[in-house]
């Protein structure tokens, strides 16, 4: 039997991996850490035990007394703060940091799943949609603090790794996953903000929505952006596989994107039945600059930010399907699009 120990439980897919694992007959329990309160879909869940907290507090002496065995680490506060950069490095950096210590010093873990991100790889000018990110491509330095941090938090991993080496008899098997814009119908409900919300016009309350809905009547395109989308059965269902499955390896990199082909600006447009309008990467700058300031970051729009939707980040996500049998049960155009999913009716 296992006893899971998920970080950001609370949080869009610390929630679905929550209901998906405690239905599994191997996992006896599932310790959760949040610094929010449960979501509805999983606050009567009765294999999970809740933490509320942050990953920088005092947890770790109570999560050691349940011996997990495998670790989730997917607490992340993705949107940046507003005016708050030294919290939000002490919750994602030294959180993180905290989360490593008890993975290798713990003793009872034998497995973690760590969240990364293909945007860590860097949207900059000189990217193109055909060329392809790999797993060995390195991760490249960014203004953008989500992408930055999650880059930073590699580089920590593999330090501490190494550090651990050195004296830990049996060190846990540790895989970093970097998922694709993440999508699905549960995510699409949660969300007031998102890519999809906002070039679908389903933004509706406040001046903040009509200002939106204005600036939105069409869809704005770069020359050269696309995206890809991963949806998030396919990121729950990678992450259990490499958390339960039995692998001999010690540690790996796997990006979490569909084969087939992105979606590109033209193509977005015709999705949402818009017409395409193309705009130079400035005028996306001075757009994302006021709308940051102006709502004080409600709109999650920080520095750095318009660059994702400017340059192309193409990655290849074969490789956990072609070393480790997983399967991916959406193409990205239908990652983006379907309505269904697990959690379809939530």
């Amino acid at each position: 039997m296992h006893t899971v120990f998920i970080t950001g439980c609370g949080g869009y897919i610390g929630a679905l991996l929550v209901d998906r694992l405690s239905k599994r007959e191997d996992v006896d329990l599932i310790v959760g850490l949040d610094k929010e309160p449960l979501p509805k879909l999983i606050q009567e869940n009765k294999k999970l035990h809740f933490i509320q907290g942050n990953t920088d507090g005092d947890w770790e002496m109570e999560v050691s007394r349940y011996k997990p065995d495998i670790v989730i680490h997917a607490a992340w506060q993705i949107r940046e703060l507003y005016g708050q950069k030294n919290t939000q490095t002490r919750w994602n950096i030294n959180g993180t940091h905290q989360v490593f210590d008890f993975v290798f010093g713990s003793g009872s873990v034998r497995r973690c799943v760590h969240f990364g991100s293909v945007a860590s790889y860097g949207a900059f000018r000189n990217n193109k949609p055909e060329f392809v990110f790999t797993e060995q491509s390195p991760l490249r330095k960014s203004s953008y603090s989500y992408a930055e941090e999650k880059r930073i938090s590699e580089e920590m991993l593999d330090d501490l790794y190494q550090k651990y080496e050195d004296h830990t008899k049996h060190l846990p098997q540790i895989f970093t996953v970097r998922p694709a814009s993440i999508t699905g119908p549960y995510g699409k409900k949660r969300t007031k903000f998102s890519l999809q919300s906002v070039l679908g016009g389903t933004v509706r309350e406040g001046i903040i929505a009509r200002i939106l809905a204005k600036f939105m009547s069409f869809t704005p395109i770069s020359s050269g952006w696309a995206r890809q989308f991963v949806h998030e059965d396919d990121v729950c269902a990678a992450v259990e596989h490499l958390a339960f499955e039995n692998f001999t390896v010690e540690k790996d990199i796997l990006n979490l994107c569909p084969p087939g082909n992105y979606i590109d600006g033209v193509t977005m447009s015709e999705m949402l039945e818009k017409k395409p309008v193309k705009l130079p990467a400035f005028l996306y700058s001075i757009v994302f600059w006021f709308a940051w300031h102006m709502t004080r970051g409600r709109i999650p729009t920080p520095k750095g930010s318009y660059k994702t939707y400017v340059y192309p980040v193409i990655v290849d996500g074969t490789k956990i399907s072609r070393e480790y049998g997983f399967v991916y049960s959406y193409d990205t155009r239908e990652a983006f699009t379907t309505k269904k999913g697990l959690y379809a009716q939530l």
